[in-house]
């Protein structure tokens, strides 16, 4: 019997050990942050707000004359900024949203857009594109009368989603099976906020979502394991970021109102508080700006757009507090 006990324990201290050694030989996270319009002329107050899995970071920039609306929308790769210029006939173009094979979309500050093999696609509508996915398909929205309809499009061809109850609609994000997600909006009359949920659109349906008991939810994201994100509104006016499971929004837990704003294929989520930003991973939470390498580099209050696969987050924020555009890489 001696023996035996003898026995387990040496396996035990062998096994907390070999587990000691594991966690010492785990490499420490490291993090880089770049500031993505420190370029010099010809861009200026630069908005960076997609990203790709191969770090390519699209948005906006101005040129040397920063009067509004004098924009062009950009991808910066490897360190370069390319001005994708803007298509004749318009004034400026902005870039929402980049696939892996580097299409852009996004619009022209009034007509949905996609910039691809060097050329802007401009639709006949007024709206603008959010997301794209794999195959080329892009969601967003477009003006139908006197309301905004949410609505896909490819190779020509787009398909309205519609407007739900005599309200508005917005499409988001979309994943590669095609599913896209978004917010739905009701009339309300001198109410404010106006009353919204978020939606679900897939095989020729939507689906409501539910909010915490609040007036207003929105649906922001989807990857392609079907995780939605958003923002749901709890019955004391809390905003909380949330993960939908079914039609119900799970609260992520942060602090004060919060707000999601996209999620990557490991399920890694990103978006703000009322006094920070957070990146949500495996239930573990971690505030930006306590990064030391973000603080060393002098940045302050960020406002994560997006997140690639490799968990690399882009967005703006103040660096030595001037607002510039981030790339934010880890190991």
């Amino acid at each position: 019997m001696q023996a035996n006990i003898l026995g387990a324990c040496r396996a035990a201290v062998a096994a907390l050990c070999v587990a000691s050694a594991a966690a010492a030989a785990a490499p420490k996270q490291h993090w880089t942050i770049v500031d993505v319009g420190d370029l010099g002329a010809p861009f200026n107050s630069a908005f960076a707000q997609a990203i790709n899995n191969r770090g390519d970071v699209g948005g906006w920039s101005y040129g040397a004359n920063t009067q509004i609306p004098n924009h062009h929308g950009f991808i910066y790769r490897n360190g370069t900024m390319q001005d994708l210029g803007v298509p004749a006939g318009f004034f400026a173009t902005n870039v929402n949203a980049l696939n892996n094979s580097g299409m852009a979309v996004g619009d022209t500050n009034q007509n949905p857009a996609i910039y691809e093999n060097a050329s802007w696609t401009v639709l006949p509508v007024q709206g603008t594109f959010l997301d794209v996915n794999e195959g080329g398909t892009a969601a967003g929205s477009f003006r139908f009368g006197n309301a905004t309809h949410a609505m896909t499009y490819k190779d020509g061809a787009m398909t309205d989603i519609g407007a739900l109850i005599n309200g508005g609609s917005v499409a988001r994000g979309i994943n590669n099976a095609g599913t896209v997600v978004g917010t739905a909006t009701f009339p309300s009359g001198f109410t404010f906020p106006q009353p919204s949920q978020a939606f679900v659109y897939e095989n020729g349906s939507v689906r409501l979502l539910d909010t915490l008991g609040g007036k207003t939810a929105t649906g922001a994201d989807i990857n392609n394991a079907g995780t939605i994100i958003g923002t749901a509104q709890d019955a004391s006016g809390v905003q909380h970021a949330v993960v939908y499971e079914g039609t119900t929004p799970r609260s992520l837990g942060l602090p004060g109102n919060s707000s999601a704003q996209a999620i990557n294929e490991r399920g890694q989520i990103v978006g703000q508080t009322d006094t920070s930003s957070f990146l949500y991973d495996n239930g573990t939470i971690t505030t930006l700006e306590s990064i030391p390498e973000v603080q060393a580099a002098g940045w302050t209050r960020l406002t994560p757009m997006a997140i690639n696969d490799r968990g690399w987050i882009t967005g703006v924020g103040l660096k030595n507090g001037v607002g510039r555009p981030f790339l934010l890489m880890t190991n």
